[in-house]
């Protein structure tokens, strides 16, 4: 399992393995914890700061709307297999 966590403003936090995308909202079993403690969100916000951010790329809000929506990626692939059980339909 990877965990992912997010702070806003140092003061509330998320911490789970939940995804911010429409698959994980309905499809996956995500779980995710959210807490409203200073100390702990500041903590994560440094973890951030010197530790992740330089292994991060970043994205520009038209590179983030050039990916596939993740409805269109599950239609082409439940297209591209539907011909293997047409026989069965």
């Amino acid at each position: 399992m990877l965990s992912k966590f997010a702070v806003v403003d140092r003061r509330l936090a998320l911490v789970g393995s939940y995804n911010f995308d429409p698959r994980s909202e309905r499809l996956n079993s995500e779980t995710a914890l959210v807490f409203e403690q200073e100390a702990l969100a500041d903590e994560l916000a440094r973890v951030i700061v010197e530790q992740d951010l330089k292994y991060s790329d970043p994205v520009t809000a038209q590179e983030a709307a050039e990916y596939a929506d993740p409805e269109d990626v599950v239609y082409r692939f439940r297209k591209k297999l539907g011909h293997l059980f047409e026989d069965e339909m």
